[in-house]
C-alpha cells in the first residue's frame, strides 16, 4: 500500500528534480505504471520540448492539461495549455474542451473564481497573454522599489515576500505565498491602473517554483476589450487586499507558524529510483500550512547539510496516544547546522506539497498547543477549499 501511495508522486519528484529521468524510454516505462500521473505527463512534455520533439511535446502538454482540469487544478491546467499553445496552434475544439473543464470546477479560491467565471472568448484572450516562467530556489522575482508591472500566479512552489524593515521591528516582516494556498497563490499590485505602484517588498522563490505572469499593460488592454475581465480583476484585487489586511493583523510571519514538539520519521528520496530512501528521525519545531521546521538532532549526516536540499521527502508525524500518524510529502527547502547549548545540530525546512482536508482535520484534532496556535490551525482549516 505504501509503495502504491509513493508511486503516485513520481511525477512531482521528477518536476522538482529529486528523481532524474534522462531518456524517453525511462519516462515511458514509468508512465506504463502510472499513465494518469498528471505531473509525470507534464514532466515528459517538458523533456520532449527540451529534445525539440515539439509535436509530441504538444500532445503531452494537451494530455496534462486535461488531467489537471479533471482534477480541478486550474493553474496547472492553464500552464500546461499555455505551453502547448507555444508549440502548436490550438484548434477551436481543444479550446472549447478546456473552457468546459474549467467552467465545471467549483472552488472558493479567488484565483479559480477569476478564471472560472470568464466567457470562452475572455479565457482564450487571457491565456494567450500569459507567460510561463520557471525559477530556481533563491531567484529574485522583484525587489523593493521596482515598478508593479505584472500580476503573478503561482503554479507550483512557494514565494516569500520580505517587507522593508520598519522602525521598531527587530526583524523584517515576511509573508509567504504558496501554490496550494486558498488565498495567497498570486501577487502583484497592478490595479487600479491609474495608480502606478512601486513594490515595497522583495519577492523571491523559496524553492524551485513555476509562475504564470501577465503584464499590467496587457491587462489594461484586456479590461478595455472585455469589461467582465475588469470586474473579475477587481474581485481578485479585493480578495488580495482582504488577505493582506488579515495577515497584517497577524504580523505575517510572527503568527504564521505554531510550535508542536513531537517526533517525526523522515524518508529522503534520492535521484536513483532503484535505491531505498535515507531514513532519519527528528522532532518538529514548528509547522504551518506551507511546511515545517524539523530538528534532526546532533549532526549525523555523512555529508554537508546542503546535499539534501531539494530532495523529495516523506514525513511521518507521530502524536502521543494516537495510533495512526500524519503522512505528508514535501521537499527539503533548506538545511543548515546551528549551535544550541554547545551542541551542533542540523535543522531542516520542509516545504509541503498539497495538504488534504484529512491532514488538516488531523492537525485540528490532535495538535492543540494553546489558544493562539489553535486559532491558527482553525484558520488553516477554514481557508482550505472544500471538495
Amino acid at each position: 500500500m505504501e509503495e502504491a501511495f509513493e508511486n503516485q508522486h513520481y511525477g512531482e519528484r521528477v518536476m522538482e528534480g529529486s528523481l532524474t529521468l534522462d531518456s524517453a524510454e525511462a519516462f515511458e516505462a514509468l508512465l506504463g505504471k502510472v499513465p494518469d500521473d498528471r505531473f509525470l505527463v507534464r514532466a515528459y512534455a517538458d523533456f520532449l520540448a527540451g529534445q525539440e520533439s515539439f509535436a509530441q511535446a504538444a500532445q503531452y502538454y494537451r494530455k496534462a492539461a486535461e488531467l489537471f482540469g479533471a482534477a480541478g487544478m486550474v493553474l496547472h491546467a492553464v500552464s500546461a495549455k499555455v505551453m502547448e499553445w507555444k508549440l502548436a496552434k490550438p484548434s477551436r475544439r481543444e479550446c472549447r474542451h478546456l473552457y468546459a473543464a474549467i467552467r465545471e470546477i467549483r472552488s472558493e479560491k479567488p484565483l479559480n473564481d477569476f478564471f472560472c467565471h470568464m466567457t470562452y472568448s475572455e479565457l482564450v484572450a487571457v491565456l494567450s497573454r500569459l507567460d510561463f516562467i520557471r525559477l530556481p530556489a533563491g531567484a529574485a522575482i522583484k525587489n523593493a522599489g521596482d515598478p508593479e508591472d505584472h500580476l503573478y500566479f503561482i503554479v507550483s512552489g512557494m514565494v516569500a515576500e520580505t517587507l522593508s524593515q520598519q522602525a521598531g521591528e527587530e526583524t523584517p516582516i515576511r509573508r509567504e505565498y504558496a501554490s496550494q494556498s486558498a488565498e495567497a497563490n498570486y501577487f502583484g499590485d497592478i490595479y487600479p491602473f491609474d495608480d502606478q505602484q512601486v513594490s515595497a517588498s522583495r519577492f523571491e522563490a523559496v524553492g524551485a517554483c513555476e509562475l504564470l505572469k501577465v503584464s499590467r499593460a496587457q491587462l489594461m488592454d484586456l479590461c478595455e476589450e472585455y469589461p467582465n475581465v475588469k470586474i473579475l480583476l477587481i474581485r481578485l484585487t479585493k480578495a488580495q487586499r482582504l488577505y493582506a489586511q488579515k495577515e497584517g493583523a497577524r504580523k505575517f510571519r510572527k503568527s504564521a507558524r505554531f510550535h508542536l514538539q513531537t517526533q517525526v520519521d523522515m524518508k529522503i528520496f534520492g535521484s536513483d529510483p532503484n535505491r531505498g530512501p535515507l531514513v532519519l528521525k527528528g522532532s518538529v519545531q514548528d509547522i504551518s500550512l506551507g511546511g515545517a521546521c524539523i530538528s534532526l538532532g546532533e549532526k549525523y549526516l555523512t555529508g554537508p547539510p546542503t546535499e539534501i536540499i531539494g530532495k523529495s521527502v516523506k514525513v511521518l508525524i507521530s502524536v502521543p496516544r494516537v495510533e495512526v500518524g500524519l503522512h505528508l510529502f514535501g521537499t527539503i527547502a533548506w538545511c543548515r547546522e546551528v549551535v544550541r547549548e554547545g551542541k551542533t545540530i542540523v535543522i531542516a525546512g520542509i516545504q509541503f506539497r498539497d495538504m488534504t482536508n484529512a491532514d488538516l482535520a488531523f492537525l485540528k484534532k490532535h495538535c492543540y498547543v494553546g489558544e493562539e496556535a489553535q486559532d491558527f490551525i482553525s484558520y488553516l482549516w477554514e481557508s482550505q477549499p472544500r471538495s
